[in-house]
């Protein structure tokens, strides 16, 4: 009687672990259509394999990492934020004109962060008190954050960063003609690994 159900048990394992493509298709899309774009951009441009081109991919890549961190959460309660990439555009704002007037990078960028969290908590009390849809209270922050950036700045570019900034968003480890990663990567891994065993 044990021994049929041993085998019993061993059959079941067995069908479970089954390959089924149509649920590996589902599991993995995401990573198969990357594969699949890397593969046919590759096979377009002789230079997309380049160390120069995948110096900028990480580049680029690194402060959309900081940003699908924090959204993720949102995304798991089943919510939306609309207004983060104004929020985004608010903080560089902010900090680009305190450093340009000659504030410490440090102060100008805890003073953005601040702003985001009051933004943050606007956002949290217009959902959570007066229970508003997230759709339509972040869709209307984002509107006000994005006008009073443009207002603020008159839709010019802010320059005259100080050379600590500049290092941390430009400087790299490795030797600049051959391969090497950008300190702004290490910055955005923190914040994977942060919000990753928050």
């Amino acid at each position: 009687m044990q021994h049929t159900e041993i085998e019993r048990n061993c059959k079941m394992k067995t069908k479970t672990r089954k390959f089924n493509l149509k649920n590996f298709l589902i599991r993995y899309a995401l990573y198969l259509l990357i594969l699949v774009l890397w593969v046919f951009y590759a096979s377009k441009s002789p230079h997309f394999f380049t160390i120069k081109n995948l110096k900028s991919l990480l580049v680029n890549a690194a402060p959309l990492l900081i940003y699908a961190s924090g959204m993720t959460y949102i995304l798991i309660l089943g919510e939306i934020d609309l207004s983060i990439g104004s929020v985004v555009a608010m903080s560089a704002m902010i900090s680009a004109t305190m450093m340009s007037h000659g504030t410490a990078a440090i102060v100008a960028v805890c003073a953005a962060i601040v702003c985001c969290l009051a933004v943050g908590v606007i956002n949290g009390l217009l959902v959570g008190k007066f229970k508003l849809p997230p759709f339509i209270a972040t869709l209307g922050t984002q509107t006000i954050i994005y006008g009073i950036s443009l207002v603020f700045t008159d839709a010019q570019p802010i320059g005259g960063f100080q050379e600590s900034y500049n290092n941390l968003i430009n400087g790299c480890i490795g030797a600049p003609k051959g391969f090497y990663l950008p300190y702004l990567l290490f910055v955005a891994v923190l914040f994977g690994l942060f919000f990753w065993f928050l």
